[in-house]
C-alpha cells in the first residue's frame, strides 16, 4: 500500500478551511448571550393561517409533532412571535391587565375619641 503526499495546495485548501472556521467560531463566540431575564415574552395566540403550522416542540413517537390549533394562545420570545406574525400565522395578544385589588367590605372602626385639655382654665 502506497502512502500518498498531500500536495501543497491541498495543505493550503485545508489550513484555509481551518482558519475560517476558527474566524466563525470567534465571530459567534463574540456574540454575548443574553440573560434569561432580559428575553421579552409575549402571548401570541394562532390566526387560521396558522393553523397546524406551528410546532409545540413535542414529538409524539408513531404520530409526529404537535402543532398549535386555532385559536390557541401561547407563551414564546418576542422575536419569533414578530416574524410569525409578519407571516399572517399569529397575533401578538396585548397582556391582561392586572386587576385592581379588592377592598374588603369590612367596616373601619371609628377613631377613638381624643381628650382635648384646655390649658387656659386652669384652677389655681
Amino acid at each position: 500500500m502506497a502512502i500518498r503526499k498531500a500536495t501543497n495546495a491541498e495543505v493550503t485548501s485545508e489550513l484555509d478551511k481551518m482558519e475560517a472556521l476558527k474566524n466563525r467560531a470567534a465571530r459567534q463566540a463574540a456574540i454575548v448571550a443574553e440573560k434569561p431575564e432580559a428575553i421579552p415574552i409575549v402571548q401570541a395566540r394562532v390566526l387560521p393561517m396558522g393553523d397546524g403550522k406551528i410546532s409545540m416542540g413535542v414529538h409524539v413517537p408513531g404520530v409526529g409533532e404537535a402543532h398549535y390549533e386555532r385559536g390557541e394562545t401561547f407563551s414564546v420570545i418576542e422575536t419569533v412571535a414578530l416574524a410569525l406574525e409578519d407571516r399572517g400565522f399569529v397575533e401578538i395578544v396585548e397582556p391582561e391587565p392586572e386587576p385592581a385589588p379588592r377592598r374588603s367590605k369590612a367596616v373601619e372602626p371609628e377613631p377613638e375619641p381624643v381628650e382635648v385639655i384646655d390649658a387656659g382654665n386652669e384652677a389655681g
